[in-house]
């Protein structure tokens, strides 16, 4: 189903066998990731970062900077 809230999920999967840690680097990888998408896009929604990965993400500043949304596979089997 294709919801019309005006907003783009850009999706990040990892797998993982425990807690994944953003790091400042990968933290700017994602941010540019996004940018990327904007422009070649063109969209003018919002674009948010959504993590799926098997285990959470520690919520260090790098997490709570760029990820708006996380699934786990704890979301995903439950």
């Amino acid at each position: 189903m294709l919801l019309k809230d005006g907003v783009v999920n850009l999706c990040e999967i990892k797998f993982t066998q425990s807690e994944y840690i953003i790091s400042k680097v990968y933290n700017a990888d994602l941010r540019k990731k996004r940018s990327v998408f904007e422009h070649v896009t063109k969209t003018k929604k919002s674009v948010v970062t959504t993590f799926i990965t098997t285990y959470p993400a520690i919520q260090n500043k790098y997490y709570l900077d760029e990820i708006y949304s996380e699934v786990t596979m704890d979301d995903l089997f439950a």
